[in-house]
C-alpha cells in the first residue's frame, strides 16, 4: 500500500500537529481531484491514521505529550 505521510513531534494539540495534518488532507484532496480530472478515476479519500511513540518508551504518558513523536498517514 501507498501512503501519503508527515512526521512531526510534540502534543497532537499544538498547532505543529494542526498544520502537518492540515497539509495532509490538502495534499491527499489535491492527488484524488487530479485522478479524477487526469485519469477518470475517482475514490474516497481515506481516513487520517497515525503512529505515535516516544525515544523512550517508559515514559510514553499523556501526561507529557510534547516528548511524543508521531508520523500521520493517508493511504
Amino acid at each position: 500500500m501507498q501512503f501519503l505521510e508527515v512526521d512531526g513531534a510534540g502534543d497532537p494539540g499544538g498547532d505543529a500537529y494542526a498544520e502537518a495534518v492540515g497539509w495532509l488532507y490538502a495534499v491527499a484532496h489535491a492527488v484524488k481531484f487530479s485522478s479524477k480530472t487526469e485519469l477518470g478515476r475517482d475514490y474516497t479519500v481515506s481516513p487520517l491514521e497515525g503512529l505515535w511513540w516516544s525515544e523512550d518508551m517508559t515514559v510514553f504518558t499523556v501526561d507529557d505529550r510534547d516528548s511524543w513523536l508521531w508520523t500521520m498517514m493517508i493511504m
